[in-house]
């Protein structure tokens, strides 16, 4: 009585696809979850420090100093051409 066992295959890893050519097709490349992840967070805080810095050079002066009218409420006064609310 013999025992056959199948044939033992290459790590999935190893394994490459030839084309008709002779040529290998399979593209082999590493994702690191670490590396996505760190750029992530550099872009994430990249776009908090933006905000704060646009925020600090253009929107803080404008409300500080008001509106050119006088009136206390500036834009958020709902009273204007543009909408449509009478009180």
């Amino acid at each position: 009585m013999t025992t056959s066992y199948a044939p033992k295959l290459r790590p999935a890893a190893n394994r490459t696809r030839t084309s008709s050519a002779g040529t290998s097709t399979a593209i082999t490349f590493s994702v690191t979850s670490e590396r996505w992840r760190f750029i992530a967070y550099l872009f994430f805080w990249g776009m908090s420090i933006f905000a704060i810095t646009m925020s600090k050079i253009f929107v803080v002066p404008m409300l500080a100093a008001g509106p050119a009218d006088g009136d206390t409420c500036g834009p958020f006064n709902r009273v204007s051409a543009s909408y449509t609310y009478d009180r």
